[in-house]
């Protein structure tokens, strides 16, 4: 399961921007490209601080499967994969909020709705 730099920075009491530097300075050094973050692997940390149905889960990791596929990249993969649980969670019939899950990604509850839009009219059928 992958953990935020912030939790990193958590754990051993440091300055997230600190965290960020040091990670980005490893890689450079290393030469090591930076990881292609989707979003995938986050889903299951936010289920763990509110609780979803596997339905759902599942649900959520197709649809970061078909934003990847269609270029949604460059956003912050714990906001996608928020807003991808919260409209998994809708389509399940469960009961949860926006609020509830950028709460438990640790996101902004605004970067979840425009997320959650962006999605929506990427997986909006075209009109003919």
């Amino acid at each position: 399961m992958p953990a935020t730099l912030r939790e990193f920075a958590y754990s051993s009491g440091a300055d997230p921007r600190d965290v960020g530097r040091c990670y980005l300075g490893i890689l450079e050094n290393l030469h090591i490209s930076r990881p292609n973050l989707n979003g995938k692997g986050y889903v299951y940390h936010i289920s763990l601080k509110k609780p979803v149905s596997d339905q759902a889960l599942k649900l959520s990791q197709e649809i970061i499967n078909l934003m990847s596929a269609k270029g949604l990249g460059g956003r912050n993969p714990m906001t996608l994969a928020a807003a991808a649980l919260y409209i998994a969670c809708c389509n399940s019939g469960e009961n949860v909020t926006q609020a509830e899950v950028a709460e438990g990604a640790g996101v902004g509850e605004e970067s979840v709705r425009e997320c959650c839009k962006e999605i929506r009219n990427l997986t909006r059928p075209a009109p003919h």
